[in-house]
């Protein structure tokens, strides 16, 4: 035999000797499982992280005119990261949030939304030219929760004679005793999709108690939006608003319209709070209480607000339903005092999370509450009325969902 052939056999021998050898010790046991363990645990790490991330929230500051700031909190609200960008044109008017786009008007009155993703500032594909005949309604607009559509109303008047559309023509305000009201003023609603237009009108209605409506959700299905009929001026000092009316909903297929909250004369003119964020339940103010109703099984709950209190709204659900936070001031110019209570809508057990001169913006997540002082300043505070943090001095917006 000579010395390759004799080469060969000997290194397989000496590689399965070896890999017997190492098979049976401790140490390469060890290191298998060592590596075994690492792995899990790294995933396990990137597992945690990743509900961490998922858990975080991003909320949304305006610097005007426009610089937005966003600043990613955790779920004990603790600043992770902040961000800060300015956008090609002046913002206006902050009006919705949909998914990661930011929708405005810029001070020529477009509506336009910027990414937030990728910062680029966009104009929709059309412009609206008739807002209607009552411009201190405002411009009040709802985009679909897909981005794909756009719902907006107007108010304008019946029964123009030459002179009333020759001052309107102008730019001149026909004001309430230059046209009957409510006899001679009605309100549409517009829809159209973002991409290919295809405008249609919705539906047209009679006024009764407003000067205008104000689309303000939709249904959970996204077959119907609610809106508000109310009017302007009143519905209390701002912090502590909740815009009075009657409460509809429209079916989104055929236009038909019902009245929610209003419907009869003990709940005719109802200031209107807020929604739950699944939309089954809503509260409002009427007379010195905050009522919660069920808009599912028709249910009410009455919460009596403190005598003491002059002012009192700003509502809003926790995200999980299971506690009510309102707004309320003694409204005593010289002995002034904002108090933000906390409603466990279980018990209707009450305490009061935060007193000074603060009102409430809305809820982080289900422990922590978002309030904002008469200086701008924004903080986040836990409903266990824990630690007040600074977030920001800036316009809170919103938040990224």
């Amino acid at each position: 035999m000579s010395f390759k052939q004799f080469l060969l056999p000997l290194i397989i021998i000496l590689i399965v000797a070896l890999s017997f050898l190492l098979a049976t010790t401790d140490w390469y046991k060890n290191l298998i499982k060592k590596e075994r363990i690492s792995i899990q645990q790294f995933i396990l790490k990137e597992k945690i992280n990743e509900q961490k991330r998922g858990q975080n929230k991003t909320l949304i500051f305006l610097e005007k005119p426009n610089k937005i700031h966003l600043i990613e909190v955790d779920n004990n609200g603790q600043k992770i990261s902040t961000e800060r960008f300015d956008i090609s044109v002046e913002i206006n008017e902050v009006r919705q949030i949909v998914g990661n786009r930011l929708y405005f008007f810029d001070k020529e009155g477009l509506i336009r939304y910027v990414d937030l993703k990728n910062k680029q500032v966009n104009k929709i594909n059309f412009v609206i030219k008739d807002w209607g005949h009552w411009p201190y309604g405002g411009k009040n607009f709802l985009i679909s929760p897909d981005n794909k559509k756009l719902f907006w109303t107007v108010t304008k008047y019946k029964n123009l004679t030459e002179k009333e559309k020759q001052k309107l023509e102008k730019g001149e305000t026909l004001w309430p005793a230059d046209i009957k009201y409510p006899e001679r003023w009605y309100v549409e609603m517009w829809m159209a999709d973002l991409e290919n237009q295809n405008i249609k009108l919705l539906f047209q209605k009679d006024l009764t108690v407003g000067e205008y409506i104000l689309p303000l959700k939709f249904s959970s299905f996204q077959k119907e939006i609610y809106f508000l009929e109310t009017t302007t001026g009143l519905g209390g000092y701002t912090p502590f608003r909740c815009p009075p009316g009657i409460l509809y909903k429209v079916n989104l297929e055929d236009g038909k319209i019902n009245k929610l909250v209003g419907e009869d004369e003990k709940e005719y003119y109802i200031g209107f709070c807020n929604f739950s964020s699944d939309g089954k339940l809503i509260v409002y103010s009427l007379s010195h209480n905050l009522i919660i109703k069920n808009l599912v099984t028709k249910e009410k709950v009455v919460i009596p607000v403190d005598k003491k209190f002059a002012y009192f709204g700003n509502a809003f659900f926790s995200p999980d339903n299971k506690f009510l936070a309102y707004s309320s001031a003694f409204g005593d110019p010289d002995n002034e005092k904002y108090t933000i209570t906390l409603v466990n809508l279980s018990t209707l057990e009450k305490k009061e999370v935060l007193n000074g001169l603060y009102f409430l913006r809305g809820w982080l997540d289900e422990k922590n509450l978002i309030v904002q002082n008469l200086d701008g300043n924004v903080y986040l505070i836990n409903k266990d009325r824990v630690g007040l943090r600074k977030i920001s001095n800036f316009d809170f917006i919103g938040i990224i969902e």
